[in-house]
């Protein structure tokens, strides 16, 4: 009785040991890595718990098309901690990614930090470079995050999502769309707290979208501009079907690209209109009684107005368009004929019909920093 009773009381130190033994393993030996990997789930765990809203074009057929969804990628992350040479870690993740040394050194030179990711969208290629390297505290995991499989398309509309201080995964809406309905696409409104994000489903039309930035990047092209805009709008309805400008960027790299591509003109610059303030002048010379279709002067190619000469656009090419109606200065943009409608009206007349249309006030477009005009 007493030798199997020793033998019992063997077993279970024996076993007590053992666990001790891995605890010590797991607490101390290995802790910062099960530490590391436990937030780096948190993080994956934490997008999905609120999944964001997914984004969608609307075709002519009315079929959605994604424009922005979540999508899992590779996440390379460091454990500080188990890094002995910084320095030598730092330059041998610099060749396998892409990344220079003097950024991820800032990154993983923190000893007290247990978790600093270096690379969030890596490809699968990128992260067996990395993981063939052997490093100590290099690991790669599952992560979630925002992906546009239109890249630019649309993008400075669209906007992209970025990394939020106040959150330890995910991110927030930064520009765009993504800024305009972070709390619906993100479930984080008052109403909606800890739910998942609402989807978002736009009016524009992928494949006018297409067609207008590839149209606008040509005419950039071709008149040397450093930028320019275009919208598409249903007359009857005033849905946007595309709404372009350029230059733009791709929000998978937006990183890539200057904080000014970000902005979108259409709502967050103020220029001057050019030629298209001819229909309001006209519209309001007409509403008014002091104009008609038919009315007529005499076009000479240039006026002189408070001292400053105006020219029509096209004077060298086509010469002064001698007499023309109003219809005409439409038909042909001509300068000289707005300035005489303009004249007729009168500047009262002309300064309240302007702002019956609304100029010089925000559109309260769902757009993001939007700015009223002068």
């Amino acid at each position: 009785m007493g030798a199997r009773f020793a033998s019992l009381t063997g077993i279970v130190l024996f076993a007590y040991g053992f666990l001790l033994f891995h605890l010590y393993e797991v607490q101390l030996t290995r802790g910062n890595y099960y530490l590391a990997q436990a937030e780096s789930q948190a993080n994956a765990a934490n997008f999905d718990t609120a999944r964001r809203g997914s984004i969608y074009f609307t075709d002519k057929s009315g079929g959605s098309l994604s424009a922005a969804i979540n999508k899992n990628f590779k996440q390379v992350y460091v454990v500080p901690k188990e890094i002995a040479d910084t320095q030598e870690a730092a330059h041998s993740l610099s060749l396998a990614l892409n990344i220079p040394a003097e950024e991820l050194l800032a990154k993983i030179s923190d000893s007290k930090s247990s978790f600093s990711s270096i690379s969030k969208k890596a490809p699968d290629d990128i992260v067996s470079k990395v993981l063939d390297l052997g490093l100590p505290g290099v690991y790669a995991s599952d992560s979630m995050d925002r992906f546009y499989p239109f890249k630019t398309l649309a993008a400075q509309t669209i906007g992209f999502v970025g990394p939020d201080s106040k959150q330890l995964s995910g991110g927030i809406g930064r520009y765009g769309l993504e800024r305009y309905y972070n709390d619906s696409l993100s479930g984080n409104s008052a109403a909606e707290a800890g739910l998942t994000g609402k989807d978002l489903v736009l009016t524009v039309d992928p494949n006018i979208q297409e067609q207008a930035e590839s149209a606008l990047d040509k005419l950039v092209a071709e008149q040397k501009a450093t930028g320019g805009s275009i919208i598409v709008a249903d007359p009857v309805t005033g849905k946007i079907l595309a709404i372009a400008s350029a230059p733009t960027y791709d929000p998978n790299i937006y990183s890539s690209f200057g904080l000014k591509t970000f902005l979108n003109p259409i709502v967050e610059h103020i220029y001057e209109p050019g030629s298209v303030f001819k229909v309001f002048t006209m519209a309001a010379g007409i509403d008014s009684g002091k104009l008609t279709p038919d009315t007529t002067y005499y076009d000479s190619g240039s006026v002189t107005v408070n001292g400053k000469k105006i020219t029509n656009y096209d004077l060298k090419t086509h010469g002064a368009y001698g007499k023309a109606t109003m219809t005409n200065v439409i038909e042909h943009s001509i300068n000289t004929g707005a300035v005489f409608a303009e004249a007729k009206i009168g500047n009262d007349i002309f300064t309240s019909y302007i702002k019956k249309f609304g100029l010089g006030e925000k559109t309260g477009v769902d757009l993001p920093g939007e700015l009223s005009g002068s």
